[in-house]
């Protein structure tokens, strides 16, 4: 950027947060951390039923040992959500990727369906064995990131609002054949969607590349 864009009214007020209920904090979180990607978790329970949930608070963590985390709320009811149950039974999930060519499946999958429902037949998406656990990617995806639980770490109370923090160490990237160059996933003409604010999903219309700058790039990894 080549000068600094500012609001017309920089004048801030205070928002404390413990004057707040459980639905404004998560407004305020989902409308003020944005974009997001989007996590497309892929689990499966013992008696081999396939569920399907997107989760939005989702990130990176390390490279050594190479991991992801995403949180899990709770249900209105206080109750686990299947995605929690399946992945502390079985220590395995995959992260899939969104794009729009499956928004609309990705989006149904936030559906709470009951727990017998395979929600891969559900929705429409196809289901593919992974090399190491017992969870199936997802093959209309571009990237899915197979992983087993590295660690999960309860936040809050086991009720609405409290969440669960899971850890996963990568075992495996299954990434379409156009998307895999001179040994980098390369996702850039892949229309990529991530959560904003609201009720609104979308994809990144700007782009500010600073890979040749020196501040920091590539040898800085």
């Amino acid at each position: 950027m080549d000068k600094l864009h500012t609001c017309q009214n920089t004048q801030k007020i205070e928002v404390p947060f413990r004057q707040l209920n459980k639905v404004d904090v998560y407004r305020i979180l989902c409308e003020g951390i944005i974009p997001r990607p989007i996590a497309f978790v892929s689990t499966v329970d013992r008696d081999g039923v396939k569920n399907l949930a997107p989760f939005s608070f989702f990130m990176p963590v390390a490279s050594d040992p190479p991991s992801l985390a995403f949180s899990v709320t709770r249900k209105r009811d206080d109750s686990k959500k299947d995605t929690l149950m399946n992945i502390e039974s079985t220590r395995h999930f995959v992260v899939n990727h969104v794009t729009d060519n499956i928004f609309d499946q990705v989006y149904q999958a936030s559906t709470e369906f009951a727990s017998d429902i395979d929600e891969f037949d559900k929705v429409g998406l196809t289901a593919m064995p992974c090399k190491h656990g017992p969870a199936s990617y997802v093959l209309e995806s571009p990237l899915s990131l197979e992983c087993e639980l590295y660690k999960s770490l309860p936040i809050g109370d086991a009720k609405h609002g409290g969440s669960t923090i899971i850890v996963g160490k990568l075992l495996c990237a299954y990434v379409f054949a156009s998307c895999y160059r001179d040994g980098k996933i390369v996702l850039e003409d892949e229309p990529t969607v991530s959560r904003l604010g609201s009720f609104n999903y979308g994809s990144a219309e700007v782009k500010l590349s600073t890979a040749d700058k020196d501040t920091w790039n590539l040898q800085h990894w």
